[in-house]
């Protein structure tokens, strides 16, 4: 099972399974994606921390992802003559394996942590770098819902407007004054 997994993937980064590097680890869980999945969790210090990990061999699933892509876009580039399909294909696999590098995920948190500090209501999760690894990013738990739960925010009375002004202030902050957005 994906849990399993979870566990087996803590261990070889770590040395130990979750139950023994945190106080506790919710095998269920929050969320999953294509690369890895997120449980909640609690240090020692008992601060709580969602924990993201890849699934095990993503690394070969993406390489074998990567090659079909490139045959394709070779294939589509001959028959139809089309430019730039082998930069369009460099870029799929630098973002591929960016977002397989956790190390470059937790690094861009902490910067854009630090541009976005003086931002009121902005809360950019800390990156616990002892529990964080290449596969494995341990952050500090934040309560909250996604910003497409409409009925939640009208149900805690928060003001939809002030809400997208914020976050187009905070994109626009960190694309056009910190350059971070597409690095």
């Amino acid at each position: 099972s994906s849990d399993v997994c979870s566990s087996d993937l803590v261990f070889m980064e770590f040395g130990a399974y979750p139950e023994a590097v945190f106080a506790r680890f919710d095998e269920q869980p929050l969320a999953a994606a294509s690369i890895g999945q997120a449980h909640r969790a609690q240090l020692h210090d008992g601060t709580e921390v969602v924990v993201k990990v890849q699934h095990l061999h993503i690394e070969q699933i993406a390489a074998v992802d990567l090659e079909i892509i490139r045959r394709l876009t070779a294939i589509v580039s001959f028959f139809y003559h089309i430019r730039g399909m082998n930069y369009m294909y460099t870029q799929i696999r630098k973002m591929i394996e960016e977002e397989l590098d956790f190390y470059r995920e937790a690094s861009n948190m902490q910067l854009i942590g630090k541009n976005l500090e003086n931002e009121s209501g902005i809360v950019i999760p800390e990156v616990h770098t002892a529990y964080s690894t290449s596969r494995v990013m341990t952050t500090t738990w934040h309560s909250g819902v996604k910003i497409s739960d409409l009925e939640q925010i009208d149900a805690w009375g928060l003001d939809r407007r002030e809400i997208a002004a914020s976050v187009l202030r905070v994109y626009s902050k960190m694309v056009f004054a910190d350059g971070q957005i597409g690095r």
